[in-house]
């Protein structure tokens, strides 16, 4: 492999997630779809807000 090639290991642990919270100041980043997902919930849990999740690439 060159440098500059890119395997699919290597793309996929550059995947990172955005939570964001649309109601209050809070968000935060996760590096798995799972882990944003947990992370949007208990803040839902907790406050009743409205949360996304965008991946950023």
């Amino acid at each position: 492999m060159s440098v500059g090639d890119r395997s699919p290991a290597v793309v996929q642990d550059e995947r990172v997630f955005h939570v964001v919270c649309r109601e209050c100041s809070t968000e935060s980043l996760a590096r798995t779809r799972a882990v944003a997902r947990e992370l949007a919930n208990r803040h839902k849990q907790r406050s009743d807000h409205r949360v996304v999740i965008e991946r950023i690439d």
